[in-house]
């Protein structure tokens, strides 16, 4: 399960922010990514590429990852 982050930073004053992350989200999940840190940009960008291939497969529709 997936937990949605919303970001209460001033500099972002909701103008772009996600009703559902508003209303579900609670906090960042590290246990899900600080397995990836530190990761080399080359690699990163593979990866991105990697899982947009794989959700795309899935039927998901992803912007990105080209």
């Amino acid at each position: 399960m997936y937990t949605l982050y919303y970001s209460t930073q001033p500099c972002c004053k909701g103008q772009k922010s996600a009703w559902v992350v508003k209303k579900y989200g609670l906090r960042l999940m590290p246990e899900l990514y600080e397995f990836l840190n530190p990761m080399p940009f080359e690699a990163a960008a593979q990866m991105e590429k990697d899982l947009a291939e794989d959700l795309r497969a899935e039927g998901y529709t992803v912007a990105g990852g080209t």
